[in-house]
């Protein structure tokens, strides 16, 4: 491999690893979602 094929799937995997954590930090719990729950750790669940 090429030098700058190496660095360019490096680039995107670096993208790829970023959007994957930043579509997980969006998709937190909601106070809808820990009332919704009927368990009993959902009972002392608190959201933001």
């Amino acid at each position: 491999m090429r030098k700058s094929s190496i660095r360019r799937a490096c680039a995107a995997l670096a993208a790829v690893t970023s959007l994957a954590l930043g579509v997980t930090a969006c998709g937190g719990t909601t106070k809808n979602d820990v009332a919704a729950d009927s368990g009993s750790a959902a009972a002392g669940g608190t959201a933001d």
